[in-house]
């Protein structure tokens, strides 16, 4: 049985996700229940299965890399690098981002390289770039650090100022506990 639901964002992903998407059209099939879903766990029952699919913005990862290795995967936020087993770990934060009606470029402009933790604020527009001295502040005013840089990689000034408007100053324009 297909059918066609229409969910509320909220109700699938967490805020910092959404890239301001109010609603997006997945397509649900009811999985069916089978005698697997208890068989490698004993008598404890599985959650629900439900199949969705979605279309999804293909990136083009190879640029991202290269963002990545032009900063050496240390976040131009904390400056700290995150080693794993297998070698270092980064993020790269579109400032205006690539879905929903904000529809930002792919392009190294538009990136950052960021940890995990500064991705998520960024996401949540909970921390931005000054446009005029490249300070990031959180929510609250507190200024954390300034942008860190690298050759061969400049940040254009209007996607700076697309994330303090549209991400940063939107999200908190009444402040983060009237949310």
């Amino acid at each position: 049985m297909n059918e066609t639901t229409i969910y509320e964002l909220s109700e699938v992903m967490p805020i910092y996700w959404t890239d301001g998407i109010n609603t997006v059209p997945l397509f649900t099939t009811e999985a069916e229940e089978t005698n697997q879903a208890t068989s490698q766990t004993g008598n404890i029952s599985l959650p629900k299965r439900k199949l969705i699919e979605i279309v999804r913005i293909i990136r083009n990862t190879a640029v991202s890399k290269d963002v990545k290795k032009l900063h050496k995967n240390i976040c131009q936020v904390c400056n700290t690098p995150l080693f794993l087993a297998d070698g270092l770990y980064s993020e790269v934060h579109h400032l205006q981002p690539l879905g929903a009606d904000h529809q930002g470029p792919d392009i190294p402009s538009n990136m950052i390289v960021v940890c995990p933790n500064h991705h998520a604020l960024f996401d949540a527009g909970a921390i931005a770039i000054t446009p005029e001295t490249l300070k990031i502040i959180s929510y609250n005013g507190t200024e954390i650090g300034s942008l860190s840089q690298a050759n061969n990689h400049v940040v254009h000034e209007k996607f700076i100022k697309y994330h303090f408007e549209n991400r940063f100053k939107k999200i908190f324009q009444k402040g983060p506990g009237d949310l």
